[in-house]
């Protein structure tokens, strides 16, 4: 019935508080949120779909589909919201729940640098870096890792560390050989 009032009247307020206190239970949550979501972007009430956006997270079980999601939460929070810093923080979960979602990298980039959360993008992409299972795209983060430790936050120490972790498991690549060798040259 909430359906059919919402349809007719959708500023109906009774209707969708009612509907809201409903998909607290998980049960009721997918079908509801089918409901409340594009009553949600037809009024504009973007905190409102976020956060029914993240009650929906509960309901997914696959990395590829969280990801997405979150990759809409954080979208929505800096564009609609201008909340780049819980943005950046939408996409961090984003990598971590699939690392290997190529998506995710430009917009963390972006928001690292505007946001000042380079140490936040270092460590989170440091931790994920193991969870990568493409040896390939595990390589790339971890170059990418240490790179920041020395251009982004000053530490050759943690820098070395890294390279020399990615020559551990590909002793010609070029990138850390070259990187390192920069780096003794600096101390």
């Amino acid at each position: 019935i909430y359906r059919e009032i919402l349809e007719a009247q959708p500023s109906h307020v009774a209707a969708r508080e009612a509907l809201e206190r409903l998909a607290q239970d998980i049960s009721w949550r997918a079908e509801i949120a089918d409901v409340l979501e594009p009553l949600y972007v037809q009024l504009g009430d973007w905190e409102r779909l976020v956060g029914l956006l993240r009650l929906r997270l509960e309901l997914m079980d696959f990395p590829a589909d969280r990801c997405a999601a979150l990759r809409r939460i954080a979208e929505l929070t800096e564009e609609k919201l201008g909340r780049p810093e819980d943005a950046f923080r939408a996409y961090c979960e984003a990598l971590k729940a699939d690392p290997e979602d190529g998506l995710v990298w430009p917009h963390l980039e972006r928001l690292a640098e505007s946001c000042g959360a380079w140490r936040q993008l270092t460590e989170v992409s440091e931790q994920v870096a193991d969870e990568i299972g493409d040896d390939i795209e595990q390589r790339e983060t971890l170059l990418k890792v240490g790179g920041w430790y020395r251009e982004k936050l000053g530490e050759l120490r943690e820098s070395e560390r890294i390279y020399r972790q990615v020559l551990d498991n590909d002793p010609g690549n070029e990138v850390a050989l070259g990187a390192l060798e920069s780096i003794y040259t600096e101390q």
